[in-house]
């Protein structure tokens, strides 16, 4: 999707584009209906297979592909009966034509996001079984099909609605095949549903607050798209989107390194020395190899950019791609602690601390575009990472850990909040109000330097 972005914005327009961003925002929101099935999968896959019980293994894969199936039920039918209001829906400064086409291409991508339930199943059992090779060749693929068909799609002059359909029949068909493929691999594998109660609350257990983590994390990262697309437009939504592309780009790819931590710690079941260890070396490693390619990303941002989106688009979304990655390095040393916690069984405190981030973040946003509008809100985004963020790595220290240096959660920021501000500076020059914010938070976060200085020299010694 990264690479084709451009071609999409060409062909269709970049009205078009942003309907499709906002399209997908509102799809976005019946991840509601999405119970943490996948990640509970993982965990107790993960979990039986180290206790060498594979009829539990079977037992679990069957509660949550069942319950994932009525789930994906239940969102076609809801879906369907909101599409009829969606054409009126409400987006600022389109077309009539436009508005009607929008309510045909939902109900389509609402019966994309239905199939995508189930074949999260597919995923989190490769992921389970600690094959995250095929679990990343399994994904990978079906983006590239689904991809692939999009562009032969637009090329041929296909309209929004074509794209949605076409790409919904050929998902239908990849997760039929995907069925297949995972009971040759599970060899012998059937749908139970014998003590299927009991599994349900099993899988609860950690799906229910898994699930209310994903509805947070869905409210965070939707929130903003929803109100350009609803107050200022989709012409502004759809730069914007670009932008947003740009850092779940970069943050799916420094996760993805370390995605593997969940499955062995929930194997161990436990957070022991050797792990702690680990925690803070992999730590320095994500946030060492993040704030390279980001600063690369930022330093020939013209060149990329340019070439990737074209001299109009480049203009017109620069000033989002900037400041998201800032966003993107502030949530470097957030990426370990996420998985590490959920491996440990430490959910429930994982979904908590993630409350605080999505208050500070729905706050922020508020204010952020009364008073800035568009750059205002992408603004509000560097407040959580920054200060509660910092906070709730602290606190994750010295209860879990039981590491007890001062305020460590925000040393392990120190030179991202620098190269944040400087990028500011740098993008919006000193005289303008992104410089300015810049200058300001250079001063600010210059008081950090130092200990974060004492405290990479004290882990690198120990853990490498």
């Amino acid at each position: 999707m990264l690479i084709v972005t451009p071609f999409f914005i060409n062909k269709l327009g970049i009205e078009q584009y942003g309907i499709w961003a906002f399209i997908t925002s509102i799809t976005s929101a019946f991840s509601i209906l999405n119970l943490g099935g996948g990640e509970a999968t993982i965990k107790f896959v993960s979990k039986y297979i180290g206790s060498g019980s594979r009829d539990d293994v079977y037992r679990v894969i069957s509660t949550t592909l069942l319950l994932n199936v009525i789930l994906a039920i239940t969102s076609a039918f809801i879906g369907i009966a909101l599409s009829f209001i969606i054409g009126e829906g409400h987006l600022q400064n389109i077309s009539d034509i436009n508005k009607q086409n929008s309510t045909v291409a939902f109900r389509y991508s609402i019966g994309i996001f239905s199939l995508k339930l189930i074949e999260q199943i597919y995923v989190s059992v490769y992921k389970g079984f600690q094959r995250y090779d095929s679990a990343t060749k399994l994904n990978l693929l079906t983006k590239i099909i689904v991809t692939v068909l999009q562009v032969i799609v637009v090329a041929s002059g296909g309209s929004l609605n074509e794209i949605f359909k076409f790409s919904f029949y050929l998902v239908a068909v990849t997760i039929g095949l995907e069925h297949l493929f995972l009971v040759k691999y599970l060899k012998g594998f059937k749908l139970q549903i014998a003590n299927f109660r009991q599994s349900v609350r099993e899988v609860f257990s950690f799906g229910l607050w898994a699930w209310i983590y994903s509805v947070l994390g869905l409210l965070s990262s939707q929130l903003d798209k929803v109100i350009i697309g609803l107050y200022v437009g989709a012409v502004e939504l759809g730069y914007y989107s670009v932008a947003i592309i740009v850092y779940n780009q970069i943050h799916t790819l420094m996760s993805s390194s370390v995605s593997w931590i969940f499955p062995v710690i929930s194997k161990r079941n436990k957070i022991d020395k050797e792990l702690v260890r680990k925690y803070f070396s992999f730590q320095i490693r994500v946030i060492a190899l993040g704030t390279v390619f980001i600063l690369f990303v930022f330093i020939f941002r013209g060149e990329i950019f340019k070439l990737w989106l074209g001299e109009q688009t480049y203009m017109n979304s620069i000033g989002f791609i900037v400041i998201i990655l800032c966003v993107n390095l502030l949530n470097l040393p957030s990426i370990v602690p996420y998985f590490f916690l959920n491996g440990g069984g430490y959910i429930k405190l994982n979904t908590l601390l993630k409350v605080s981030i999505i208050i500070v973040d729905v706050i922020g946003v508020y204010f952020g575009y009364q008073i800035g509008g568009t750059i205002g809100i992408l603004l509000s985004k560097l407040i959580s990472p920054i200060l509660i963020g910092g906070i709730n790595r602290t606190y994750i220290h010295h209860k879990i850990l039981k590491y007890k240096a001062l305020l460590s959660g925000f040393y392990l920021n120190g030179i991202t909040y620098l190269l944040c501000s400087v990028f500011l500076v740098i993008a919006g020059g000193l005289k303008s109000n992104l410089g300015s914010i810049g200058v300001i938070l250079f001063i600010i976060f210059g008081i950090f330097i130092i200990p974060t200085l004492f405290f990479l020299k004290r882990e690198v010694r120990i853990n490498f």
